[in-house]
């Protein structure tokens, strides 16, 4: 169970990195955070329940460095939620030397020959307590290693999540944050760190119990009922955010430097069922969603209709960033819970909607209807022909029949 569920957030991380970094760069420590805890559970399970020589040589003290970042990772994935901001800046890097000096530490063992580390494996699967009279290189005892990094990531949990409680109370609607999703977004991260805050516990009782009974097994260890309540929790995480991806928008603020008045798009009669003037203006914007952001959703709209950026074949959400100078992330949050559709599809409705035009003012005297196509954005005559029936229901040749008859 401890392999799978470890299997499973290594697959999640990989996944929402690929997919979210640059959405929401952000995003990234969250998939280090995820990546650093399976490490540790595979490390774990090789250590208690495995028995392949090859496979505990790898993760035994290899990755012990690794350990150390699980608090920073933390810590910057919280802060960078809360305060809506991407990076690190230069006293960050204080958060990193306890990693640099552990890598210090272990180096010497790295570079040790395969044959010996596979020898230190045979005496850990002969028995788990040999790990203290195994020869090291240096003088790096197991106690200080546990401890150092134990007490590293239990205070840095305690302070995210004395970060997260903090911001929950004293933050007000006058910061321009979207609230429900605010609120949303802090209980996956109160679930995050205190699987993470239980883990830390439950690994210092493990050891603890190590250290007090020398009759222990290593699967009696591994086989303690908090495993399973904290693999369960473990499981909850990737749970989460398959099926609610909007925890990793982060939480969007908008700043009062971007404080834009709402403008309603111009009124054009539409003659296609599949494109009434509703699903191009103000029926996107979720009446229920009432936040600042509404008006960034305005700011779309009326970019779209005024300078008409979907014209440009290569016209893509990169370019909307750089046109209306926000973060990538505020943008999808805008499509996705106040504009309620992708941005895909409003590109695409609003290139129908420009071939619409032009056939109703008669460009089809001089233009062929794939040159209109092409003209209005579409990349190609293929493309053109399958959006417009999708988006209106209709080819564009019987669009324009309709319109004779």
């Amino acid at each position: 169970m401890l392999l799978f569920v470890a299997l499973m957030l290594f697959t999640l991380a990989l996944v929402q990195f690929y997919y979210n970094w640059r959405v929401h760069p952000v995003s990234i420590f969250l998939s280090l955070t995820l990546v650093v805890i399976v490490v540790m559970s595979l490390t774990h399970y090789f250590f208690c329940y495995g028995t392949s020589r090859f496979w505990l040589a790898i993760f035994f003290n290899h990755f012990t460095p690794l350990y150390l970042l699980l608090g920073p990772l933390l810590l910057f994935y919280v802060r960078g939620t809360l305060n809506d901001r991407k990076g690190l800046v230069r006293s960050d890097l204080w958060h990193i030397l306890p990693f640099v000096f552990a890598l210090v530490v272990v180096l010497p063992y790295l570079f040790t020959p395969w044959s010996y580390k596979m020898k230190v494996a045979d005496e850990i699967i002969r028995d788990y307590r040999n790990i203290s009279d195994i020869p090291r290189l240096i003088d790096y005892s197991p106690v200080v290693n546990f401890l150092v990094r134990n007490v590293s990531a239990f205070g840095y949990t305690i302070y995210c999540i004395w970060m997260v409680y903090r911001f929950e109370r004293h933050y007000p609607a006058g910061q321009r944050i979207p609230m429900w999703h605010a609120r949303f977004a802090l209980r996956f991260m109160k679930l995050l760190l205190f699987v993470c805050l239980f883990a830390e516990l439950m690994f210092t009782a493990l050891y603890g119990m190590y250290f007090a009974d020398s009759s222990l097994t290593a699967i009696q260890l591994a086989s303690n009922p908090l495993m399973s309540v904290l693999l369960l929790g473990l499981s909850a995480i990737p749970v989460v955010i398959i099926f609610n991806p909007e925890v990793l928008y982060g939480i969007p603020r908008m700043t009062r430097a971007a404080s834009y008045v709402p403008v309603e798009p111009a009124v054009q009669e539409m003659a296609s069922p599949g494109l009434s003037e509703a699903s191009l203006t103000t029926a996107y914007i979720s009446p229920e969603v009432e936040d600042r952001f509404q008006e960034l959703a305005d700011r779309i709209l009326r970019l779209m209709e005024e300078r008409k950026p979907y014209l440009d074949p290569d016209f893509s959400i990169e370019h909307l960033v750089r046109l209306l100078e926000v973060p990538r992330h505020h943008l999808y949050y805008c499509f996705n819970s106040i504009l309620n559709i992708r941005f895909t599809r409003l590109r695409a409705e609003y290139r129908v909607r420009h071939v619409q035009q032009l056939i109703r003012d008669g460009q089809t005297e001089t233009k062929t209807l794939d040159a209109i196509g092409i003209e209005s954005g579409f990349a190609s005559s293929a493309s053109f022909r399958a959006v417009f029936r999708e988006v209106t229901g209709m080819s564009p040749r019987e669009f324009q029949q309709s319109l004779a008859g």
